[in-house]
């Protein structure tokens, strides 16, 4: 898999009744995601759903209730950044590689 350079954040205005808010970056969970709206934090499972999780091209964050308008959406990456593997000290894959 590649690394993509875009950070992964989308930012909208909300239109009068818009429950639907695109997000086009790869995430791996449903819970690999934080959402504000007008900069408070939403609760996935009660103030909103996600589709699209393992999707390279991302997916939608849907909230259970319409936007009144005008409310700043983010929706944002929350992806650890760890190392899943352990590589051996003189194994295979060197330093230098």
């Amino acid at each position: 898999m590649t690394v993509n350079a875009k950070l992964p954040i989308d930012t909208y205005l909300a239109a009068a009744g818009a429950t639907v808010f695109p997000y086009d970056f790869r995430i791996f969970k449903t819970s690999d995601l934080y959402v504000t709206v007008n900069a408070a934090l939403k609760v996935l499972g009660s103030d909103y759903a996600v589709t699209g999780a393992a999707n390279p091209n991302g997916g939608n964050v849907t909230f259970g209730a319409p936007m009144a308008g005008g409310e700043s959406v983010v929706i944002a990456g929350d992806l650890s950044a760890e190392r899943d593997t352990d590589y051996q000290e003189g194994g295979d894959l060197l330093g230098k590689t």
